[in-house]
């Protein structure tokens, strides 16, 4: 595993989803994984982080030296974070190569992906969870893998892309890049009490469960046109101990400061809103 190089430092013990591997419903659409995976962060906190990507443990950690999609699930206690390297061909935002003809179809898909706007990535972003063991209660009640839209209106997903920049580590000698990166922040449990539920009934058991995990890009729901698909990444979380995680790093002075404007200017601008309305 290559977990050592994240913050929380997840021990992912076998990263092999060999169940969805061998699923004959599912195998072709995970056949050629696009983005490797690179770790995996557990965090405990009672406020779950959006936009990981602004912690500066990425930058010292490793995190942001190579193009990276970050998978954000926040759930009522915590983060769980996984990072993918992109593929070599994305470099940054403003010059993602062009669409070929020739182009293997997973390839198209992840470019249109990359293109696309928020409600695009929404539509075609899903997830294939599958329950591999745990205990009799858990393993009674799992269902077949299924796709899943990342977002929906029990967990709303926000997208959030960054550019490369370059950043000063030591004014006097070094300069180094920090990588552009793609994150999905999803909202499992923290804004609709259904999830809130079932997640705290699973809590208790996380340490017991094996659950193999696929991310694709795929047709959106209904749709009449068949698109290519591609399987941005997958992976196995084997009994991974939430309660003995990190607690999630306390924010820089100037950093935490700069998150107080920011929801304060959230509010001010619900107050304006509510006044229009109410008018």
């Amino acid at each position: 595993s290559s977990s050592d190089i994240s913050m929380g430092n997840a021990n992912l013990k076998n990263t092999k989803a060999e169940s969805l591997e061998s699923d004959e419903q599912f195998m072709d659409k995970v056949l050629d994984v696009m983005c490797e995976l690179r770790g995996m962060d557990l965090f405990l906190t009672d406020d779950p982080e959006e936009e990981i990507w602004r912690e500066p443990l990425l930058i010292q950690s490793g995190l942001r030296d190579v193009p990276t999609f970050i998978a954000n699930m926040m759930f009522p206690f915590g983060n769980m974070t996984a990072y993918f390297k992109l593929p070599d061909w994305f470099d940054d935002w403003d010059n993602i190569p062009e669409e070929k003809e020739d182009d293997p179809p997973n390839v198209k898909a992840l470019k249109r992906f990359l293109l696309g706007d928020e409600d695009y990535r929404n539509a075609r972003c899903k997830v294939i969870p599958h329950v591999v063991d745990g205990p009799l209660a858990i393993r009674l009640i799992k269902p077949r893998p299924m796709e899943v839209n990342i977002d929906g209106p029990r967990h709303p997903a926000t997208w959030h892309q960054v550019s490369k920049k370059k950043i000063v580590e030591d004014p006097l000698t070094n300069e180094t890049t920090s990588a552009a990166l793609l994150e999905c922040d999803i909202d499992v449990g923290m804004s609709n009490k259904q999830i809130r539920k079932i997640i705290n009934v699973i809590r208790p058991h996380i340490e017991s469960v094996t659950i193999d995990v696929a991310l694709i890009v795929g047709t959106p729901n209904f749709s009449e046109v068949e698109e290519p698909s591609a399987c941005i990444g997958l992976w196995r979380i084997e009994k991974v101990d939430f309660e003995s995680a990190a607690v999630f790093p306390e924010l820089a002075v100037e950093d935490a400061a700069e998150k107080v404007k920011m929801i304060m200017s959230g509010m001010e601008m619900e107050e304006v809103v509510g006044g229009v309305a109410a008018a």
